[in-house]
């Protein structure tokens, strides 16, 4: 892809992506931060707002930012639009899980700002936006810009597997109680079949998403791996412990931590061995040990666990990710299902925490057993890791400066940014 050596990117995001929090918006801050060394960047992001007084300020650095709040337009929506919701089971291409991020007053927005400012470059971040790329593409030819679809995870896959995973009629992210059948996977599927396809390009995260879309889509694809990667100078205070914990806390040296959005199913299925499973065989043998899940969304399984042991953490949504990974000393990613990169776990490099994690968790790494991590499949084995490196500190402080070394040549911004650029200015 040769673009112009001016370059004026716009982004549209579903959700506001700074500060980053969690694996999401930690990407698309990135990709944000990083097309701004190319050039101006504008933002259009669809997001929920709690209430009025949430923050609505623009994120740094930005030419132009516009938020439109999901909550509000949901709230506006009449009878008939309702209607028509429910009735689009029935179409090609419609579900009342993916119109929601379809709306009129978005679309009027997206194609007044290319006709006015005529942008190089349009970056879509979610599957479900594929709507508005439609709309656009007549703006296309006369406007000259390209289009790239960035996939967060090959979404036709992740959704299936969610679809069919013994955990599925529990996640509200996932199932409508109206979804009598596996309706949405399949319409999520040919949706991103035909966003793949007709993007001028295709961003992934990992070389395996790369051959899973190709496998799945076609292999004559434009496809580009842009990993996600770090600002790995923000964790360096963190990793040499000078960051402070949160207030009113002490350090307790058998902290287990993990970082994520519980909302999302792999997520919360994860926190739940976490806490049935792993967690209380480790408190049987260090009484003094602690679980800390942090992030938005926890279920009602982390809410009420932590009510009834006290060892047992849910902060549920902080400002600020690092004086809870201070807090810990160990990282444990059980993920059993999801796509992407491990970004939960490139946070743990970059501050010297090791990590013990499943095979599916590191999946997307360029990380070795034993050499930066630990990989345990079984629950079992999963405990008797986090002993191993509660037991030997020399091992694990071995394990996290091997991991920092590859956070930096693998992962920065630095080495991301790079790649970046050679996907936008081949030589």
């Amino acid at each position: 892809m040769t673009l112009s050596a001016k370059m004026k990117t716009l982004f549209i995001n579903f959700q506001k992506p700074y500060p980053p929090m969690g694996g999401l918006t930690l990407r698309n801050w990135q990709n944000i931060s990083l097309m701004m060394q190319l050039g101006e960047v504008h933002l259009i992001t669809l997001d929920f707002k709690k209430s009025e007084n949430d923050d609505k300020s623009s994120p740094p650095c930005l030419k132009t930012y516009q938020e439109f709040d999901l909550r509000f337009l949901r709230q506006q929506r009449s009878i008939q639009t309702k209607i028509i919701n429910k009735l689009s089971y029935f179409t090609p291409l419609g579900h009342p899980q993916i119109n929601w991020l379809r709306w009129g007053v978005v679309t009027t927005a997206l194609m007044k700002f290319i006709l006015k400012e005529k942008p190089n470059l349009i970056i879509f971040q979610d599957v479900r936006f594929y709507h508005y790329f439609q709309k656009i593409k007549t703006l296309q030819e006369s406007c000259q810009f390209k289009v790239i679809y960035d996939a967060q995870n090959v979404e036709g896959k992740l959704f299936n597997d969610i679809y069919h995973s013994s955990e599925r009629k529990q996640s509200l992210f996932f199932i409508s109680k109206f979804d009598p059948s596996k309706v949405l996977p399949i319409k999520i599927k040919r949706i991103e079949q035909r966003f793949v396809r007709e993007a001028n390009q295709v961003w992934v995260c990992s070389e395996n998403d790369a051959n899973l879309m190709r496998e799945m889509y076609g292999q004559n694809l434009s496809i580009q791996v842009v990993p996600n990667g770090i600002n790995v100078h923000d964790y360096e205070h963190l990793r040499l412990g000078k960051c402070p914990l949160p207030e009113n806390w002490k350090f307790i040296p058998h902290t287990i931590v993990f970082p994520a959005t519980f909302g999302y199913q792999p997520n919360s299925v994860a926190a739940k061995l976490l806490i049935e499973e792993i967690y209380p065989r480790l408190q049987k043998i260090y009484s003094d040990s602690r679980l800390i899940l942090v992030g938005s969304g926890p279920t009602k399984l982390m809410r009420e666990t932590a009510k009834s042991n006290p060892n047992i953490i849910v902060t549920g949504k902080v400002p600020d990710i690092k004086p809870y990974l201070a807090a810990g000393n160990v990282m444990v990613v059980p993920l059993q299902e999801g796509g992407g990169t491990r970004l939960k776990i490139l946070e743990a490099f970059a501050a010297g925490i090791p990590v013990v994690s499943t095979s599916k968790g590191a999946e997307g790494l360029k990380a070795q057993d034993e050499q930066h991590l630990l990989i345990r499949d079984t629950m079992e084995d999963i405990v008797e890791g986090i002993i191993q490196l509660w037991s030997d500190p020399c091992f694990a402080k071995k394990l996290a400066d091997n991991a920092y070394k590859l956070v930096q040549f693998e992962y920065s911004w630095e080495a991301v940014g790079d790649r970046v650029k050679a996907i936008i200015f081949p030589s």
